[in-house]
């Protein structure tokens, strides 16, 4: 699944594990709002946009960690890590204190994040 825009939507890749999708190289599931009852194991791309992630909310989904934060005005865009070998950018509010290297609280919106199958492309509901 290709996308356009600014910065690119991150793709991370994974499995379906129960009601979420089990990201590949850790031990992170990502909880999911599914139409669909998809099989347990499938591979799947999860695609999230960076305007679509919260940092540090009251019920978190998944830890970060933090590489690096560039300023825009009045967003910030931060680079992290989840598990250990996945790359994310999401934007932040720039007055939100961030620091590099911290392990940040993350949860998505439901508008912008995509589930692909790995192999075919198919977009899920």
């Amino acid at each position: 699944a290709d996308f356009l825009g600014t910065p690119t939507i991150n793709q991370l890749t994974g499995t379906i594990r129960g009601d979420g999708v089990l990201l590949d190289g850790s031990d992170i599931t990502i909880p999911l709002s599914m139409d669909e009852n998809l099989q347990e194991g499938l591979a799947v791309i999860l695609a999230i946009r960076a305007e679509s992630i919260i940092a540090r909310p009251e019920t978190p989904d998944f830890q970060a960690s933090v590489i690096e934060r560039y300023s825009f005005g009045k967003d910030e865009l931060i680079r992290f890590y989840v598990g250990c070998e996945q790359e994310m950018r999401g934007y932040v509010p720039s007055e939100t204190d961030i620091q590099e290297g911290e392990d940040l609280p993350i949860a998505l919106q439901k508008k912008g994040v995509f589930l692909f199958n790995a192999e075919s492309g198919a977009r899920y509901a």
